[in-house]
This record gives C-alpha cells, sequence and structure tokens, in this order.
C-alpha cells in the first residue's frame, strides 16, 4: 500500500543548536548550524473499538488494552538507535510530535502526529522529511491510521500552528516538568550536589483519559503538546548518574530515618535510571490554553504523569512523590517556548536545580517514561463522556 506524502512546512532558522557529540563541563556542546527545519503532519484517526476487538490476541478488553499500550510502546522503542554509527547523536534532528487539540464548545478531539527533520540545504531536508515520514508511517500503530495534512492550512491548524502564533500572553503557556529537589538535610549547609533527587514520570493505562476530558470541557481552545527526540547518554553522564546513586545509597545508611528513608527512594531511583536510560529520548511537555484554562489542564496533565495508581502498596506510600512542577515563562522567555512549539525544539529557559552539566537529565525518558505522555487514545467500546475522537478524516 502507497503511503500518500504530506505537506512540508520548511522554515530556515541561522543558528540552530545541534549536538556536536562532545561533553565538557559546562555540559552538552552544540554547534549553531544555519539551515532548514522541515516539518510535516498527520491526523491520527482512532479506528472504532470494534475493530481494534476484531484484530486482538487477548480473551478480555483488559488484555486488549494491554497490547494497544504494548504496540504504542513498540513504535516508541523503534524510533530510537536508527544512527547509532554517526559520530553525532542525531544530527538532523529528527524529531516526533503529538498533539491533542480542542475548541471550546466542542467535544471533538484532534490527535495529530508531528515530524520534524533539520539540513542545511532546503532541498536536503525536504528529502529527509519525505523519508521520515514514510519510516513514521511504517512503524506506526496498527491500530490508528494515518491521514496526511497536504495543505499549509490544514497544516496551520492541526499542527497547532495558529494557535500557538496568537498566544501573546505568556500565562497561556505552561510546560509539565518533573519534580526534582535536594534532600534535605537539619543543617542546610550540609545539602551537597549528591542530594539532588530526580522524581519519574509514571506509567497508568488510563491516566491521559482526565486531561482529554479537561481539554472539551474548559471554555477556551486548548493544547496538549509532547515533543520526542531520540539522543543517547553521554559517558560523563553515566557517571554523574553513578555518583548520584552512590551518594543515595550513603544516605540510605543514615541514622536518621527521614534522611534514610529519603536516601533508599533515591537510590531506587537511580538504579533505575543506570539501567533503562542506555538509549533516550528528550521529551517536553507543553500546554497551550486560554487563561482561565492552562492552569486547570497543566494540572489535569501534571496529575496524569505522576499519580501513583492506587493498587500499588508498599514502600512507594511511604516516602510518597511529591508530584510534579508547572513552568510558565516570562515575557523574556515565550519566545524560546514559542520557538520549541514551532519548531520542535528543546531550548532551555526557567529554573532548574540540577547542577549546569547535568540539567537535560530532567528531559531524559526511556520508553516506558515517553510513554506516559506521548499516548495515544484508546478508550472503552462506550467511550468517554464529554469526548469523542473523530473517527474519519478531516476535510480540508
Amino acid at each position: 500500500m502507497k503511503v500518500a506524502t504530506p505537506y512540508v512546512h520548511t522554515l530556515f532558522r541561522a543558528g540552530t543548536p545541534v549536538e556536536s557529540g562532545d561533553f565538557d563541563p559546562l555540559g552538552v556542546v552544540f554547534a549553531r548550524a544555519g539551515g532548514y527545519h522541515a516539518l510535516f503532519a498527520a491526523q491520527v484517526i482512532v479506528q472504532p473499538f470494534e475493530r481494534v476487538e476484531a484484530h486482538k490476541w487477548g480473551l478480555t478488553a483488559y488484555h486488549l488494552l494491554q497490547e494497544v499500550m504494548d504496540r504504542q510502546r513498540r513504535f516508541l522503542a523503534s524510533l530510537q538507535g536508527g544512527e547509532t554509527l554517526q559520530t553525532r547523536p542525531n544530527p538532523h534532528l529528527k524529531t516526533a510530535g503529538l498533539r491533542y487539540l480542542c475548541r471550546p464548545g466542542s467535544d471533538v478531539m484532534k490527535v495529530v502526529l508531528l515530524g520534524k527533520v533539520f539540513a542545511p540545504q532546503a532541498e536536503q531536508a525536504s528529502r529527509l522529511a519525505a523519508l521520515w515520514w514514510q519510516e513514521l508511517a511504517a512503524l506506526f500503530p496498527y491500530d490508528y491510521e494515518l491521514s496526511p495534512v497536504t495543505s499549509p492550512e490544514a497544516f496551520r491548524e492541526l499542527s497547532g500552528l495558529s494557535l500557538v502564533e496568537s498566544t501573546s500572553l505568556p500565562g497561556r503557556v505552561a510546560e509539565v516538568r518533573r519534580y526534582e529537589m535536594f534532600i534535605p538535610r537539619l543543617d542546610g549547609r550540609a545539602v551537597t550536589e549528591g542530594d539532588y533527587v530526580l522524581f519519574p514520570f509514571v506509567w497508568h493505562p488510563h491516566a491521559m483519559e482526565q486531561v482529554w476530558r479537561a481539554m472539551a470541557l474548559l471554555p477556551c481552545h486548548a493544547l496538549v503538546g509532547v515533543t520526542l527526540r531520540p539522543t543517547w547518554l553521554y559517558e560523563a553522564e553515566e557517571v554523574h548518574l553513578g555518583q548520584l546513586y552512590a551518594a543515595a545509597t550513603r544516605l540510605a545508611a543514615s541514622d536518621d530515618l527521614s534522611l534514610r528513608l529519603q536516601g533508599e527512594l533515591a537510590a531506587r531511583l537511580y538504579a533505575g535510571y543506570v539501567n533503562r536510560l542506555r538509549h533516550p529520548y528528550l521529551m517536553r511537555v507543553h500546554i497551550v490554553a486560554g487563561e482561565e484554562g492552562v492552569g486547570p489542564l497543566a494540572r489535569a496533565m501534571g496529575t496524569a504523569l505522576t499519580h501513583r495508581p492506587l493498587a500499588e502498596t508498599g514502600f512507594d506510600h511511604e516516602v510518597p512523590f511529591p508530584g510534579y512542577e508547572i513552568a510558565v515563562p516570562s515575557a523574556d522567555e515565550l519566545p524560546v517556548v514559542v520557538e520549541n512549539l514551532n519548531l520542535l525544539e528543546f531550548g532551555e529557559w526557567g529554573h532548574d536545580q540540577a547542577a549546569r552539566p547535568y540539567r537535560r537529565f530532567r528531559y531524559l525518558f526511556d520508553t516506558t517514561g515517553a510513554h506516559c505522555a506521548f499516548r495515544l487514545p484508546f478508550l472503552p467500546k462506550a467511550g468517554l463522556p464529554g469526548v469523542c475522537f473523530r473517527a474519519e478524516p478531516l476535510d480540508f
């Protein structure tokens, strides 16, 4: 079956940061390169439950849910490792994006897959974009169909570009981030860099449902955007993760009960990061909405990404996860955020607690962590009250 070709939206930027493959005392070394960002979009068509059910292997609806979720994670995993022989990680900035969009007064949710590549020449960027589209379309879970966007007008609407460009106030944009902290001590002067703790996103199969419902019920335009880019973990970052694990292990041997519990939790977290971040992704989660909607929607998204499932008991309930952070850009930071949204980029802005060389830890995820936010909809047969995922392509 031949896959239709989408419209390619191309923009030139004179100073795009591209990872050089080197790491210095200030962190990842970037080269500033002029070139073309080539973006494309496709509407994700959600199949009726009965059609997906007809292809199931499992015995129950819950088994079907597990199969669908597993195919989504396999799709994300397949995006990693395509350029492992390069001397630079992801030299063409191959990036995938997922966006949910909803208009006020409408319960119809639009789901859009985005792709982006970067190259010095416009022709090269267009060619690479076509190849990246073919790859994404071939690897996409078969529980869904992709309807490529074929006109500039459709791209502006379905990518959210028109909505982002109309956002002139910082209070209408937010980023949902992982929570970071330093383990508190009785003597604040005793806190060291090794006391830094970065908390994870938590995966749950039904977590995104309230986010979609909030988008449909809030009285404003709403966009939830997830940007995902394969990268690699530098040796210096592996060393630092090991050092943080060692510091947490020492703290876990403390005579102070509070410090011991915090150290045990941090040790578990860093042991997981060391083991699972061999092939990481960079990921950012954005919210764009009216002033009355950005706060509730950001909180719904933060809760979806961090709330512990009710069925979990034991250690994690002794030292509960603190949740998430919502970052809202200032007027000076807003252009960076808008550029990140429009170009599927990762420009730095806002406050970080980690030491300078390791600030990107907050945005590094394994496949399961990425799937916490990069989630395609799958609902029960009766659907989700107040939300409609259109089952056919839109006409433009």
